[in-house]
């Protein structure tokens, strides 16, 4: 027995030697240094798929300023319905030089703001600030003359002095642009 566990004991201890000097010989730190050609390889590869993937974000760019244009016609066609569900007046005011926007409704004597039907919160948008939409520029924005687009109780778009109107605004993001037209009397959007 004696013999036998004094074999084992050898045996155990060649393996720990043998495991040690395995793992100092192959991972010293003489071998994990790169030479200079390694170093220009890598560098030279990383740079090719940079080259090859940069065109690509130009999707998400586009992806977007779809999503933008996207929530504004949601707003809009909101705050149109609100228009006709409480015969009232509605509008979207938009700000070209702060990228914001907001909706409010006609009560009484006053405007007050229209709830987003998502948040409860106030329907308001600042394109400057949303983690979702920031970067997006507002542009070009006339609705007869104005920078308000309004509903009267039908949901009929309108300018401030009542009169029957279409008007248009631009979204952009990155060189991109989007054109989101209202068209008079029915409120159609259409968004090019």
């Amino acid at each position: 027995m004696n013999s036998s566990a004094h074999s084992r004991f050898n045996h155990t201890s060649g393996w720990k030697v043998f495991l040690y000097s395995w793992v100092f010989n192959n991972f010293s730190l003489k071998k994990c240094a790169l030479t200079l050609f390694e170093i220009i390889v890598i560098i030279l590869i990383i740079g090719i798929l940079a080259i090859v993937a940069l065109p690509r974000f130009g999707i998400f760019y586009e992806i977007k300023l779809q999503g933008a244009a996207k929530k504004v016609v949601s707003d809009i066609r909101y705050a149109q319905s609100m228009a006709l569900s409480y015969h009232t007046f509605t509008r979207i005011v938009f700000d070209e030089s702060n990228d914001i926007y907001r909706g409010e409704y006609f009560y009484g004597d006053e405007w007050r703001s229209l709830s987003d039907p998502f948040t409860g919160d106030e329907l308001t948008l600042d394109f400057r600030t949303d983690n979702q939409y920031k970067g997006i520029d507002i542009l070009n924005v006339d609705f007869g003359d104005t920078t308000t687009l309004m509903f009267d109780w039908q949901g009929i778009p309108q300018d401030e002095n009542g009169l029957d109107r279409s008007g248009s605004l631009s979204l952009s993001y990155k060189g991109r642009l989007i054109t989101i037209t209202v068209a008079p009397r029915t409120g159609k959007i259409n968004v090019e």
